[in-house]
């Protein structure tokens, strides 16, 4: 497990990611901040919307926090008590240490924050790493998962080896090259100029994960039992999204596949397309 200097290139380095996040949070006066003390260290969460209402769990994609969600938060906050999670070990306020993708830490983990927050059963939607460990919890905790959303996971369809390369050539192009893998990740839609300079911070700054993320076998996707959503982009250049909808057309042939045309990796405005699928009455 990395410590927490090692998952910061620095810190001063972290101090100004964290910084940059408790700016942005600042600007949304709905939202609140809560730290948990769960089993395995401080879990931060962005709360909003009335406790009467179902919850929801937010789960952010690698390389980011929950202020990803921030513009979005005041759709979800009109149906739901929603719960934007910092997952561990990502550059946010959460307990730094990356847990390995192997066992159970992850899911156990979010069991934990659950358990804490006196939460029975959650929607949760989770983006690309967010989606993996959205979908490795509902494969091991199914009883806590009313409804699933995964938006570009991770674990279902290949990872695509030409990313690498992108990655590679454009980070030997300087700063203007990082502009341009964070546009390619997003699928070529222009950021904010606050979020593009918060998205080469932590770039610069921040470690990231290493080695391939786990697949799930046939079997754990097939025995799902919950109501699920998978939303990908037609231009994901980090993973395949014709392999996950073809993965999922042939092991849960009940899920809701939406293909976004010209849509990237990134897909951070289909807040109505998941609020239409959790509303759904089953």
């Amino acid at each position: 497990m990395k410590s927490n200097h090692e998952i910061y290139k620095s810190n001063d380095a972290k101090n100004e990611i964290i910084r940059i996040y408790d700016e942005f949070v600042k600007r949304y006066e709905f939202v609140s901040s809560i730290h948990l003390k769960t089993l395995q260290g401080i879990t931060h969460i962005l709360v909003c919307g009335e406790e009467k209402n179902p919850p929801l769990i937010l789960l952010h994609g690698t390389g980011m926090n929950s202020s990803m969600w921030l513009d979005e938060l005041q759709e979800y906050a009109k149906y739901f008590r929603v719960y934007a999670v910092d997952i561990p070990g990502e550059p946010g306020k959460s307990f730094p240490v990356q847990m390995p993708l192997t066992d159970h830490s992850y899911s156990d983990w979010l069991h934990d924050v659950l358990e804490d927050l006196n939460i029975k059963k959650a929607n949760v939607v989770g983006l690309s790493l967010g989606g993996w460990m959205a979908l490795n919890f509902a494969i091991i905790f199914p009883e806590n998962v009313s409804k699933l959303v995964l938006i570009s996971p991770s674990g279902i369809g290949k990872e695509k080896l030409s990313f690498l390369f992108y990655a590679l050539f454009y980070g030997i192009m300087g700063e203007k090259g990082v502009e341009k893998l964070i546009s390619k990740i997003n699928g070529r839609k222009k950021l904010s100029h606050d979020m593009l300079q918060y998205q080469k911070c932590i770039r610069y700054g921040f470690q990231y994960r290493t080695g391939k993320i786990p697949l799930f076998s046939d079997d754990m996707i097939r025995n799902l039992p919950m109501p699920c959503s998978v939303i990908v982009g037609q231009k994901d250049i980090m993973l395949s999204s014709t392999d996950t909808l073809k993965r999922m057309e042939k092991l849960l042939p009940s899920a809701q596949r939406l293909c976004l045309k010209g849509e990237g990796h990134t897909l951070v405005k289909v807040t109505r397309k998941v609020c239409d699928f959790l509303l759904q009455i089953d």
